[in-house]
């Protein structure tokens, strides 16, 4: 994503990020979308994006970082792999001026918990949930909590085995 520093006041600005974890990546640990600071210090100017098309990640995926800024949007699509965290489309105690977005394109994500924001994270321009897309339409399990709004594109069919759709 942005950056990661331990330092308050010192942080990065980025235009835009996009993090893309495939094949046999084996990640240990959180996917910031953003910059991972221990004070609100790193800017994401435009956007910031995680694609996780394989791979396995044991801990939480962030559209946005961790106590960043995004002055744009947050997205996270999801085409394949295996998270045993949870996937949030917001950053972690962070502000996202747009909006922050899931999208599901392909993949078992029955067993992920599937987040429109973190509960200490702000986001300005709400939280959606894409199901599919205008190529490829999407059948499955989800566990999901927090979206303000939920497309499903045609062909695709949104099966829930819990959460809390809207809070």
């Amino acid at each position: 994503g942005g950056a990661r520093n331990g330092r308050d006041g010192v942080g990065a600005y980025v235009k835009n990020t996009v993090v893309t974890i495939s094949e046999n990546a084996q990640v240990k640990g959180n996917v910031y979308g953003g910059g991972s600071y221990d004070s609100h210090s790193s800017v994401v100017k435009g956007s910031s994006k995680v694609i996780i098309k394989g791979g396995t990640i044991t801990g939480n995926v962030y559209g946005g970082g961790k106590k960043d800024i995004v002055e744009g949007n947050s997205l996270v699509v999801l085409e394949g792999g295996s998270i045993t965290g949870t996937v949030y489309g917001s950053g972690a105690d962070n502000t996202t001026e747009g909006t922050a977005t899931v999208q599901i394109l392909s993949g078992d994500w029955s067993e992920t918990q599937i987040f429109g924001k973190t509960e200490t994270a702000e986001v300005k321009g709400g939280t959606q949930l894409i199901i599919g897309s205008e190529d490829v339409a999407y059948t499955g399990l989800l566990n999901i909590t927090g979206f303000d709004v939920i497309q499903v594109a045609k062909g695709s069919k949104l099966n829930l085995q819990s959460g809390n759709v809207f809070d």
